[in-house]
């Protein structure tokens, strides 16, 4: 999949929260005079959500959220409350999302209306996003925004639900988002779909057949989108409408008409959420790379990279610095590029990444197989509704059939989750050897406010430990303690696991864990690979057995004999592609 595609989903997820809820409310001023009840403060909200008059917004709601906590009106301050974190949302000010659902999260257990109930999963879905691109709870959030819209009977919601779904997949570069793109689709051609969910919903179906390579349906889809966001004055959505255009006209060598549309999606800059802007700025510099103006690709990041330190956006900040560092060096600049890729490595943590990976494919799974019960359940009530004569043959011969389908579906998506798993902790494993091969990296420089002195102390502590570890390998020893280490390396306890949990993130344990399982994997990676499970736990100095298959099961997802199973086929498949490319 490509990387105009994957950021494309991001900013739409953070657009589609901000207009959920209260779509079909009827048209009211937007001055406080005959504003009475819940009902007119949703028509209210939702009509300056959709012009992106958040400011607007915010001042006429928060009076509201005050007096309805003073009244003790539980379910108007939840309404107001999460309509105040999708403004703050859009505005990417995500410490102000954050105080406003912690505010909303003290009433919430006792409202069990399904409308607001949707807006605040949604909202929580796209903050874990934007505030820390954790891709498992973002997914729990939605899937259980999609159940309460659902609830509610509303299809607008379900559409921007069924949207922030098909961006997670999207994403993650998963074709099988395509299912629930038709989903919305199918729904946004339903009678009581508003105008904006047919748009979002045209949008999705663009993106999709743009990863696909189908640049004439992808830019038909974007046409459409078009016409109806000018034509209902969605003024928010332009620019990402004018980028998704200008990608389509880029893949297909178009210049011309890919600069004009990177320079109409800027000119809507000021309707639009400047996590959106980082993107237009990344995507229009790669733009410029491709053709060797790297003055101007360079002048874009700069201004993306500004506007993500300003907002605390993550979404795009690994790309545009890393671009950064490539760009400076297309101009010569050595020392700047060498600096910037210095930032670039400080801001990626590989080993988060990689267990937020095996996060989301654990969910994934649960979610897949939670999806294939409910099929087959809406089935069987379909059943019950047959002739009765013929209702226990046909119901045999259905469940049946569609269980052994499903069954085997789910099969398939498991084993290429597994072979995921396996490739990409095996490029981990290689990526860790290169590492050490040229010398630890360099751990994060110190945060704002921390004390640089003892940072840079538990720095070189740290750089000691890992020293440890990849060249004495002592994580091999049995009862290794803290006590232990520390007592190599002159120091207590506390100073070593403090420098631990600073730079790797991790507890003592997790942290000789996790390189004693990445030994574990090198070894049975190798032409010694049959060793004997009880004689591996025993030389990588885990005290049981049972101790290392749990440990091994949690650092890299499968079991041990999953994972040589999985290893086994994933070679087996690259030496038959091998073998194809040399016969051709």
């Amino acid at each position: 999949m490509k990387k105009t595609e994957q950021h494309i989903i991001m900013a739409l997820a953070a657009v589609s929260v901000i207009f959920i809820a209260a779509c079909s409310s009827s048209d009211v001023s937007k001055t406080d005079s005959g504003i009475s009840g819940l009902a007119s403060y949703r028509a209210l909200w939702t009509e300056l959500s959709q012009s992106g008059e958040y400011d607007s917004l915010i001042s006429v709601t928060v009076p509201f959220y005050k007096q309805s906590e003073q009244a003790g009106d539980t379910l108007n301050a939840v309404y107001a409350g999460v309509f105040l974190a999708q403004s703050w949302l859009f505005k990417e000010n995500t410490d102000s999302v954050r105080y406003w659902m912690d505010r909303v999260s003290w009433y919430v257990e006792s409202v069990s209306d399904p409308a607001v109930m949707t807006v605040y999963e949604n909202v929580q879905g796209s903050y874990a996003l934007k505030a820390g691109l954790d891709y498992p709870q973002a997914l729990e959030h939605y899937v259980k925004a999609l159940e309460w819209a659902e609830k509610a009977g509303n299809i607008n919601n379900r559409i921007v639900i069924l949207s922030n779904i098909v961006q997670i997949f999207y994403i993650r570069g998963d074709s099988h988002g395509m299912d629930y793109a038709d989903s919305a689709f199918r729904l946004s051609l339903e009678d009581d779909a508003g105008s904006f969910s047919k748009c979002l919903a045209l949008m999705n179906m663009g993106q999709m057949k743009c990863l696909d390579g189908d640049s004439a349906r992808a830019m038909e889809y974007a046409l459409k989108a078009e016409r109806t966001a000018v034509q209902e004055d969605y003024r928010p959505l332009y620019s990402l409408i004018w980028l998704l255009k200008a990608d389509i006209s880029s893949a297909g060598g178009n210049r011309d008409d890919a600069e004009s549309a990177y320079k109409e999606a800027m000119r809507w800059s000021e309707y639009t959420d400047p996590g959106t802007m980082t993107l237009v700025c990344l995507e229009y510099g790669r733009h410029f790379v491709r053709h060797g103006d790297y003055r101007r690709a360079s002048e874009l990041y700069s201004e993306g990279l500004r506007l993500s330190s300003r907002h605390g956006n993550m979404e795009f900040r690994r790309d545009i610095l890393r671009a950064l560092s490539d760009v400076s060096l297309s101009m010569g600049d050595v020392a700047g590029a060498a600096a910037w890729f210095d930032t670039y490595r400080s801001h990626v943590d590989s080993i988060a990444n990689v267990r937020k990976e095996q996060e989301f494919n654990n969910l994934l799974l649960q979610y897949q197989r939670m999806e294939y019960e409910h099929e087959i359940q809406s089935r069987e009530l379909e059943l019950m509704k047959a002739d009765r004569k013929m209702m226990v043959a046909v119901f045999i011969i259905v469940i049946i059939a569609v269980v052994s389908a499903l069954s085997w579906t789910l099969y398939v998506r498991q084993r290429r989750l597994y072979r995921l798993l396996v490739s990409r902790h095996q490029s981990y494993i290689e990526q860790l050897k290169m590492e050490a091969e040229a010398g630890s990296p360099s751990p994060a420089e110190a945060e704002p406010g921390d004390d640089t002195g003892d940072r840079e102390a538990y720095r070189q502590l740290f750089l000691k430990v890992e020293d440890l570890m990849r060249n004495e390998k002592v994580f091999r020893k049995k009862d290794l303690t803290r006590d232990n280490v520390s007592e190599m390396l002159g120091t207590n306890r506390t100073y070593l696991s403090k420098a631990i949990n600073t730079f790797s993130g991790k507890s003592f344990n997790n942290y000789i864990n996790t390189y004693r399982i990445n030994e574990a994997v090198s070894i049975i990676s190798g032409p010694s690979g049959d060793v004997p499970v009880k004689q591996l736990a025993e030389d990588l100095g885990f005290g049981s057995v049972s101790v290392f298959y749990k440990v091994f099961q949690r650092e890299t997802g499968l079991s041990i004999s999953r994972y040589k199973k999985e290893l086994a086929a994933v070679r087996s498949e690259n030496n038959r592609n091998v073998q194809q490319f040399d016969e051709q």
